[in-house]
């Protein structure tokens, strides 16, 4: 089964990590999102010491089974979009589903909190703000002070968060049914593209490098 039909078959809510080898933006934008990355892979790094798998800087998560591979929304640069293409031109992904799974009135729910934030800004700041956190050679005080104020206020879905804070609206319809909590007890502000690839509610579905 290729990537496409893998895509196309996964469950809704299923997650697609990226890994920044996409097409590269240009000018401010590009320079700042470079920054992040780096600054993305050193705290998986830091968090995931033993794993090859740290270096996931993009998450998108499948809202539909419209289209070739489903629609899938994603928080970029500029703006949160729906897109039909999650791959793009990135060479290296790895697919991952809710090992659970959702009855269809939350994966409902999960598509509707997903969609809530499209069209919505991605400031370009937000990605000053989530390298300086994790420059080592600022002070700890002043890297969590930085890159909090650097992030426009109601602005901070970026992906990992978004992402999860989708699967959360799943669960709270189907947790009466004892299921696990999507990544157990992280606090959505404090989600990384690894956290999906190393938690227990998740599988690896497939994976192209």
């Amino acid at each position: 089964m290729n990537l496409t039909t893998h895509l196309s078959s996964c469950p809704i809510g299923s997650i697609l990590v990226t890994y920044g080898d996409g097409t590269q933006l240009s000018g401010i934008s590009g320079q700042l999102l470079n920054l992040a990355y780096s600054g993305i892979r050193k705290h998986q790094r830091a968090l995931y010491p033993d794993s090859p798998k740290t270096d996931g800087t993009h998450i998108q998560i499948k809202v539909s089974h419209r289209g070739l591979m489903g629609t899938w929304v994603s928080a970029t640069v500029p703006r949160v979009v729906e897109i039909y293409d999650p791959v793009g031109k990135s060479q290296k992904v790895r697919l991952y589903r809710y090992s659970p799974g959702f009855s269809q009135s939350a994966r409902a729910a999960l598509a509707h909190t997903a969609r809530l934030h499209i069209g919505q800004k991605y400031d370009t700041l937000q990605l000053l703000g989530i390298a300086t956190a994790e420059q080592k050679w600022i002070p700890k005080v002043l890297r969590h002070w930085l890159g909090t104020r650097l992030q426009l206020p109601g602005c901070k879905e970026v992906c990992s968060t978004l992402a999860h804070k989708a699967l959360l609206a799943a669960w709270e319809v189907d947790g009466f049914m004892g299921i696990p909590r999507p990544l157990g007890n992280q606090d959505p502000f404090d989600t990384c593209p690894a956290d999906f690839e190393h938690h227990e509610t998740f599988t690896l579905i497939t994976e192209q490098s």
